[in-house]
């Protein structure tokens, strides 16, 4: 298991400094509010929001 995890963090780390890491970040970090009062990106959402509700409450039960 402590293999695995310092294989990851080389990978993560191997990863940061490819080309174009940073504006992948950025793009990662930065919402596009544009993008998230699109209808069909709301829809998207509240479905999900609505099916792990529904998913919670029956296992609940």
């Amino acid at each position: 298991m402590p293999v695995l995890v310092v294989m990851f963090m080389v990978l993560v780390i191997y990863s940061l400094f490819l080309p174009g890491a940073a504006k992948g970040l950025d793009a990662l970090f930065t919402p596009d509010w544009t993008k998230i009062i699109q209808p069909e990106c709301v829809d998207c959402r509240l479905w999900t929001n609505l099916l792990l509700g529904f998913q919670s409450a029956l296992g609940l039960w």
